[in-house]
């Protein structure tokens, strides 16, 4: 018995040594002779559209080609063939990541529009992009940046604008959303930009009921060449429809929305005009049934009509708040004779698309860079991006501010020289937050910034003026 112990013991120790020496002999491979073709593939493929040698076009058609009628309802998602981990959504972004904890806070875009800087715009989008990947590898899209132009200053949402002007809008966004994108020249992209809001959202009261009609001249001069600029640059692959009925119609069924961006986006080799995707604001899929827009009726086959119709419109998200499931009216299109299984896939090709553009159909998704970046891939804290990232914030913060000319030296400004100061106004004291803001890691207001510069003694404050407390009823 002890001498059979032994032996156990020993044929153990030789299994483990060997198990060992092969383990290492795969994670340390001998060195490649220059003459060696690079590795591509160094692994068993299983299927074509895993592989990233393969063009990107036969990739789509070979993981199509396999999916069920259901997975290509549900826009391309597919445990069934491993693409279940196709990264999505995110959250708001509009100067910074919101709502998430810590993160680095910009100007209002209102504000950074001042700056006429698109190199600062390119810096800004891709800390909001590192920073969001940071926090959540699979949250791969920001509601960012917004392209609304400023047509009426009643507006409620003005501060999320970049202004009136549609070439300034446009370049910006276009800075702002390429950055965020960051496509490399084999196609690969970190992120997914979602321009706010297609198109000509100027009303924020009763949003859900308003209208908005307008010539094809306003619409072509105006409205879209924001968008335009942007989109047809490759910078952004996805857009969020606006509330109104656009010229009678509600953007998430209106073909001009399908077409206007098939035409825009690049003809990428593979993927084609294919790469973008849409998504509905808050409740705006639910507008077409309800409210005063009431584009179909509120019934089983309205609903249906009119997913139908947005399907084939190229919508891929929908946002019904408590007005019915979007899967469950996909199905009532098809079984209806509304909308075709063609129509279905077309959809989910758009979404494949981005998928196959982030990494995620890759075996393994090893040949993604931005999936290799330990700023990214490997999770380090937030904390540690937003203190490299405070150097763009300081800029933003400077470049914002629009200073009037001090002519004739009618305030006797002497730069360092100044010893002592006057400040008036009623923000001198204060940082505000808007909607959409993250979470300050710190604060400093104008009087502090002058306070830490001349003292408190040297520092004259008043808020100028009378403040009155009024208390609504409500």
């Amino acid at each position: 018995m002890r001498h059979t112990r032994h032996l156990s013991r020993l044929l153990s120790l030789i299994l483990a040594f060997a198990l060992t020496a092969s383990l290492l002999t795969l994670a340390v491979p001998s060195a490649l002779a220059d003459s060696d073709p690079p590795p591509t593939f160094p692994f068993t493929k299983v299927y074509d559209f895993y592989d990233p040698d393969v063009e990107a076009g036969a990739r789509l058609n070979d993981l199509i080609s396999r999916m069920t009628l259901d997975e290509k309802m549900a826009s391309g998602v597919g445990a069934r063939l491993g693409v279940s981990g196709s990264r999505s959504g995110g959250g708001e972004g509009l100067h910074g990541v919101a709502w998430e904890g810590y993160a680095t806070v910009f100007p209002s875009s209102l504000g950074l529009s001042q700056s006429w800087d698109k190199d600062l715009f390119d810096k800004i989008g891709d800390v909001i992009a590192k920073e969001s990947l940071a926090a959540n590898i699979n949250a791969t899209g920001r509601l960012s940046p917004v392209v609304d132009l400023l047509r009426d200053p009643r507006y409620g949402r003005a501060y999320e604008t970049l202004g009136e002007d549609a070439y300034l809008t446009g370049s910006l966004a276009t800075a702002m959303a390429g950055a965020m994108n960051g496509r490399t020249e084999d196609g690969y992209q970190q992120f997914i930009p979602i321009l706010k809001h297609f198109m000509a959202y100027n009303v924020e009261i009763n949003r859900l009921w308003v209208a908005s009609s307008f010539s094809p001249r306003n619409t072509n001069e105006y409205y879209n060449k924001a968008f335009k600029y942007p989109v047809s640059a490759g910078a952004s692959k996805s857009l969020m429809n606006s509330y109104p009925v656009v010229n009678g119609k509600p953007m998430s069924v209106n073909p001009l929305q399908h077409d206007l961006l098939y035409e825009w986006t690049p003809d990428y080799p593979g993927t084609g005009h294919y790469e973008y995707t849409t998504t509905n604001d808050y409740g705006s899929g639910s507008s077409i049934l309800v409210h005063s827009q009431r584009y179909f009726d509120d019934t089983t086959n309205g609903r249906a009509l009119g997913m139908a119709q947005g399907t084939k419109n190229g919508q891929q998200s929908w946002s019904f708040r408590n007005y019915g499931s979007a899967d469950g009216l996909r199905y009532e299109a098809l079984a209806r004779g509304m909308a075709t299984e063609q129509d279905f896939e077309e959809n989910a090709r758009r979404s494949l698309s981005m998928a196959l553009r982030l990494g995620d159909l890759d075996q393994l998704r090893i040949a993604n860079p931005y999936l290799q970046d330990p700023l990214t891939r490997y999770g380090p804290n937030r904390a540690y991006q937003i203190e490299r990232n405070r150097d763009v914030a300081l800029r933003a913060a400077q470049e914002q501010i629009v200073l009037l000319k001090n002519e004739d030296n009618t305030l006797p400004l002497k730069g360092d020289d100044v010893d002592k100061a006057v400040l008036l106004g009623p923000l001198a004291d204060q940082v505000l937050k808007d909607f959409y803001s993250g979470s300050y890691t710190y604060r400093i207001t104008i009087k502090d910034a002058l306070v830490n510069k001349l003292g408190a003694a040297n520092v004259s404050f008043n808020r100028a003026v009378d403040t009155v407390a009024i208390k609504a009823p409500n």
